[in-house]
C-alpha cells in the first residue's frame, strides 16, 4: 500500500492514483475492448471545472476520435481514461463537499463573531423604541 504525501495538503501525483486501480482491475478481470471504433456512452457527471480547462469533456473523451486520439498521443486505452474519469469525478465530489463544510464553518464562525455586536445594536434599538 503506498503512503500519502506527508503534507496532508500535497496531492498525490495523479498516475499514483490511477496505475494501481487499473493494475487491480486488470488483475482480477479479463478485459476485453468491444465496441472499438464507437462513442462509449456517459450519462454521468462530469469531472469539474478545474479539470475542464486542461481536458475536454467526458463526452468528448469518450467518443470514438477522443478515443483514438488518446491512444495514438498518448498510449492510454478506454479503460485509462475510464479509469481517469472516474478518479477526476471522485476529486470534484471530494472538492464540493469540503466546499460544504468550509461555507458552513465560515457561517458559524462569522454568526459566533459578530453575534455580541448584533445583541449590543439590537438593545440600542429596543431602548430607543422604549424612550419613544
Amino acid at each position: 500500500m503506498k503512503k500519502w504525501p506527508k503534507s496532508k495538503s500535497e496531492p498525490a501525483p495523479f498516475d499514483e492514483l490511477i496505475s494501481p486501480i487499473k493494475f487491480s482491475v486488470r488483475f482480477a478481470y479479463e478485459l476485453n475492448r468491444k465496441n472499438i471504433g464507437k462513442n462509449i456512452p456517459y450519462e454521468g457527471y462530469d469531472a469539474g471545472e478545474i479539470v475542464g480547462l486542461s481536458d475536454p469533456p467526458a463526452n468528448e473523451k469518450l467518443s470514438a476520435e477522443g478515443l483514438q486520439w488518446v491512444e495514438e498521443d498518448q498510449g492510454m486505452d478506454a479503460l485509462d481514461v475510464l479509469v481517469d474519469l472516474a478518479v477526476q469525478v471522485g476529486i470534484e465530489q471530494g472538492k464540493r463537499i469540503e466546499r460544504a463544510k468550509f461555507q458552513e464553518r465560515m457561517a458559524l464562525g462569522l454568526s459566533e463573531v459578530y453575534q455580541p455586536e448584533l445583541k449590543k445594536q439590537f438593545g440600542r434599538i429596543c431602548r430607543f423604541i422604549l424612550r419613544g
